[in-house]
């Protein structure tokens, strides 16, 4: 690596800028890959079906809306 200053300006030289380049390049793959899982994962929807029981069994039913009103919806 060389370098030299001129006037207000500091020069530096590298032997491996393709190296840089191909880390830029993969580091801009891996971002737009990421942006796209997050759009996915932002957009997700989630279906449930409930069934009908007998009254008997309605306590059930009860829990299971309690558990899923207690979860964060967006």
């Amino acid at each position: 690596m060389d370098m030299w200053v001129h006037k207000d300006t500091l020069h530096v030289s590298v032997a491996n800028n393709s190296a840089l380049y191909q880390l830029i390049e993969q580091a801009r793959a891996e971002a737009e890959q990421l942006a796209k899982t997050i759009q996915k994962l932002s957009h997700f929807e989630l279906d449930i079906q409930f069934s009908v029981r007998p009254s008997a069994q309605a306590g059930d039913m009860d829990a299971a809306s309690s558990a899923i009103s207690a979860m964060p919806m967006k």
